[in-house]
């Protein structure tokens, strides 16, 4: 009998650590989720962005190789913003506009890119200076920076 329990409890903890299968028989991967580099929190009725020793403003993160670009995207009579911050955390400016729709930045940070009212607002980050395009809703960033 004691030789059974034995057999018994051998075959369980051995199939304790195989590997288990999916519905069509390839091994399942269990990944752990990845913790999130920012945290963003509703403070006193302000939005903030936490991230390592940093706090920002707004509701939107983009951390780029040159600092940190954040934006308050609300559905309210307020003004939305963009703001760019150094690598240091000191703000470096504050571009307002009226509505912030489908915000985008360039993979190396040198641009800014948004919606509102059938334009796409182009943001240099370096300058500040902000092109004009007349396109839909949908674009992106490839090559080189460039804006498709």
């Amino acid at each position: 009998m004691r030789l059974v329990c034995t057999i018994i409890l051998c075959v369980l903890s051995f199939s304790s650590f195989s590997q288990k299968l999916d519905k069509i028989g390839k091994v399942e991967v269990i990944e752990l989720p990845k913790m999130a580099d920012h945290n963003i929190e509703k403070v006193n009725g302000t939005y903030k962005v936490y991230t390592d020793s940093f706090e920002f403003e707004g509701n939107t993160f983009f951390n780029i190789p040159n600092g940190f670009v954040t934006a308050l995207v609300a559905v309210d009579d307020n003004k939305d913003f963009i703001k760019h911050y150094n690598s240091f955390g000191i703000l470096q400016a504050t571009i307002v506009a009226d509505r912030i729709i489908n915000l985008k930045v360039s993979e190396k940070g040198r641009f800014a890119v948004y919606y509102f009212a059938d334009t796409i607002f182009k943001v240099h980050l370096n300058s500040y200076q902000i092109d004009t395009l007349n396109a839909s809703i949908v674009y992106t960033f490839i090559d080189n920076e460039k804006l498709i």
